[in-house]
């Protein structure tokens, strides 16, 4: 199944102004880690973020694209708390550990977060769409097996 490009493109969604983003981005943690995807409702993101529903269409184009880019956006901040613990930590074992504590740790100070991957999202869909790749986090993980092959 070939998932059509979305109607808007996300580069849209950069011409929002910061505090319409993150109202946006609250709001869609906070609906969709407490509903299903296919219930939860954008009319209910757009008033709680006190904004109108055209402009999340006209910005993200799809209720998918407007979940998977907040879902990036999360996902980016646990990479950069990946690589910041990383920091000085040359043995692999401790390295392994430190990733696994991380994203543990993560998931248990935002389990909104943890609730949209794992309990909201449809794994199908999201993994047909660009920001499943998260190709900076799988390029950490690769680059820490790979030494660890080596060694």
């Amino acid at each position: 199944m070939t998932r059509k490009p979305p109607a808007k493109p996300l580069a849209n969604a950069l011409d929002l102004r910061p505090d319409v983003k993150d109202r946006l981005e609250k709001a869609v943690m906070e609906i969709f880690s407490n509903s299903d995807f296919h219930k939860a409702n954008i009319r209910d993101v757009a008033k709680m973020a006190g904004v109108s529903f055209s402009t999340i269409y006209n910005h993200y184009g799809s209720k998918e694209n407007l979940v998977f880019s907040v879902v990036d956006i999360w996902l980016g901040k646990l990479t950069e708390r990946i690589i910041d613990h990383l920091q000085g930590i040359q043995d692999l074992k401790e390295t392994l550990r430190k990733v696994l504590w991380v994203q543990l740790d993560f998931y248990e100070r935002h389990p909104e977060l943890g609730k949209i991957l794992f309990m909201t999202l449809p794994m199908k869909t999201w993994m047909a769409d660009r920001t499943f790749q998260q190709k900076r986090m799988m390029n950490l993980f690769l680059e820490v097996l790979k030494k660890g092959q080596k060694e």
